[in-house]
C-alpha cells in the first residue's frame, strides 16, 4: 500500500477505534506499524476535526473522546449501500466469505443488514442484478471444521503473540513442530484456500502455511515484532505466483497466434510488460491493441518467430534439437516446429515479467502449451523441456500399456 493509502487507512480507524474505547499510543503505532511519531501527528490532525484528548497513565499516553462526546459514523448513501452489496455478493462464494469459510455466516448478516437498509425499488433493482451477476471461482475446500485455529492465529498476529504448530508438510508427508510468528491470514485465489503467512524460525524465512494442514496451535507468552515495512499485497506480488511461493526470477516468454492476442491484453502480473509484438503474415495485423501493459508493443513488420535465444537441452534432446536447425527453435515445445515452417511469420507477443520461480510458474507455462515458450532464462528452459519430454513419455507409454523405466525417465 502506497505512502497515502496508509494515511487515509489511519485517517479512517483511529476515530473508530477511539470510540470503541480509548486507545495508547503504543496500541495504535503497533496496529498500524509505524512509529509513536508518526501516531501523534496523525492524532493532532483528527484533534482539529474530533475533540480527542491525551491522558497520561503511569507511562502510557491513550488517547480518547472528551466527556459527553458520542463519535457518529458517516452515513452511507443508497447508492454506495448498493455498491458495498453488489461488492459482497460478488466474492460471496470465494475467499474469506465463502460457504465453506467460518466467516460465511458474518457475510450474509452483513448482507441481510444492508440489504434492510436500502429503498424498496433500489433492493428490487439489486434482486434482479443478482440473476445476472456471479462468479466462477468455488472454494477448494471447507474450512469451516478450522475455525479455531483462525480464531486463535488471528489473534496471536493482532497479539504479536508467537505459536508453535504442528504442521504437516504435504511434500515432504511428514508433521514438524515449527515455532512460528504469525503475521497474516489470507485468501488465495490461485488455490483457493486459505493460508497463514508468517516468519518460520526453522526455516529462518516468511513463508506460507497452509490452514488445513495446522494439526495443532499453542499459543506462547513470546511476543515478536513485525517488520515495519511488511506489506502482504507486495509480498506476494514478489515471492508468489499462480499459488506457489518460490524466489524472484526475471522470465521471458512469447506467446504465438491467438494466445500472442491473449497475452497482449492480460495482465497476469504487476511486473508485466509488453518486449515485443510482431504482424501476423496473412492479414499484416497483430490483432487487438495491448491493454494493461506497461510498455508500449513493438508492431514491427513480419518476421520468423525463432529470433531469441533459447536455451538447448543436453544430452539425448540435444541431439534431436540439432536436427532441426534451419528450423524455428522449440525447446520448450516440440510439437512447435511443423507449424512455424508451414507459419513462419506467425503473430507473436513476447512478454517479460519478474514472478516467483518453481512449480507455480512451470505450470503456468505448461497450461498454455503448445503456444507459449520460454526465452529466458535457460533454466527455466530446460525444466520445461524436461516436464515435456516427461509427459509425453508417460502419456506415450499409457498408450501402448508400457510404463518406462526409471532410467527411461
Amino acid at each position: 500500500m502506497s505512502h497515502r493509502g496508509d494515511l487515509s487507512e489511519r485517517m479512517a480507524l483511529i476515530p473508530l477505534l477511539i470510540a470503541e474505547r480509548p486507545q495508547s499510543q503504543r496500541e495504535l503505532s503497533n496496529l498500524f506499524q509505524v512509529s509513536s511519531k508518526t501516531i501523534r501527528r496523525d492524532v493532532d490532525i483528527l484533534s482539529r476535526h474530533y475533540p480527542i484528548v491525551s491522558i497520561r497513565e503511569d507511562k502510557e499516553l491513550r488517547y480518547a473522546y472528551s466527556n459527553g462526546y458520542e463519535y457518529h459514523p458517516p452515513t452511507l448513501t443508497p447508492a454506495e449501500l448498493a455498491t458495498l452489496l453488489l461488492a459482497q455478493e460478488a466474492i460471496a462464494t470465494t475467499g474469506l466469505g465463502a460457504v465453506g469459510s467460518p466467516f460465511a455466516r458474518y457475510g450474509r448478516s452483513l448482507l441481510a443488514k444492508v440489504r434492510a437498509s436500502l429503498p424498496s425499488l433500489l433492493r428490487e433493482k439489486l434482486d434482479g442484478l443478482a440473476n445476472v451477476l456471479g462468479s466462477a471461482t468455488v472454494p477448494a475446500k471447507d474450512f469451516t471444521p478450522y475455525w479455531e485455529t483462525i480464531d486463535r492465529l488471528t489473534r496471536a498476529a493482532v497479539e504479536r503473540r508467537r505459536v508453535v504448530l504442528n504442521y504437516y508438510t504435504l511434500a515432504r508427508g511428514a508433521t514438524t513442530e515449527r515455532k512460528v510468528d504469525a503475521y497474516c491470514i489470507y485468501f488465495d485465489p490461485d488455490g483457493a484456500t486459505l493460508k497463514l503467512i508468517g516468519f518460520d524460525h526453522y526455516r529462518r524465512q516468511i513463508i506460507p502455511f497452509a490452514i488445513d494442514h495446522i494439526i495443532s496451535i499453542e499459543e506462547t507468552d513470546e511476543a515478536f515484532k513485525r517488520p515495519v515495512d511488511f506489506n502482504l499485497r507486495e509480498y506476494l506480488s514478489k515471492n508468489c505466483f499462480n499459488g506457489i511461493h518460490g524466489e524472484p526470477v526475471t522470465v521471458r516468454l512469447r506467446a504465438h497466434g491467438v494466445a500472442a492476442r491473449i497475452f497482449a491484453e492480460r495482465t497476469f502480473h504487476p511486473s508485466q510488460r509488453i518486449i515485443e509484438r510482431t504482424a501476423d503474415s496473412v492479414s499484416g495485423s497483430a490483432g487487438i491493441p495491448a491493454r494493461n501493459t506497461r510498455a508500449s508493443a513493438n508492431l514491427s513488420a513480419p518476421r520468423a518467430i525463432a529470433t531469441g535465444s533459447v536455451a538447448r537441452p543436453s544430452g539425448r534432446a540435444s541431439q534431436d534439437a540439432s536436427s532441426r536447425e534451419g528450423t524455428a527453435q522449440a525447446t520448450v515445445n516440440p510439437r512447435r516446429t511443423k507449424r512455424v515452417s508451414a507459419h513462419s511469420a506467425e503473430e507473436t507477443t513476447t512478454i517479460e515479467m519478474r514472478v516467483a520461480g518453481g512449480r507455480g510458474l512451470e505450470r503456468f507455462i505448461l497450461s498454455w502449451s503448445p503456444d507459449v515458450e520460454v526465452l529466458s532464462p535457460p533454466e527455466l528452459c530446460e525444466k520445461v523441456a524436461e516436464a515435456h519430454r516427461l509427459g509425453l513419455s508417460m502419456n506415450s507409454s499409457s498408450v501402448s500399456g508400457v510404463r518406462p523405466t526409471v532410467e527411461e525417465k
